[in-house]
């Protein structure tokens, strides 16, 4: 790649109603309960929470989601 572009990693938080988000180009997996979920630096907090992941890029949460936190 040429050196005087720099590399972007955008990371895309997409919400669908209450009950689901799509996040893209996360890095990192911090915590995982039914209660919340901890990824990058979003905090999602909910209840009966699930993931799927889409590919290495999208990570798909749903559930009941209550709140997000972005630290």
């Amino acid at each position: 790649m040429n050196k005087l572009i720099p590399e972007f990693n955008v990371k895309k938080l997409k919400i669908y109603d209450y009950h689901k988000i799509i996040l893209e180009n996360y890095s990192k997996i911090y915590d995982i309960s039914e209660e919340s979920i901890v990824i990058d630096c979003y905090k999602i907090i909910g209840k009966e929470l699930k993931i799927n992941l889409l590919n290495q890029f999208m990570i798909e949460i749903y559930g009941n989601i209550e709140e997000i936190k972005i630290k």
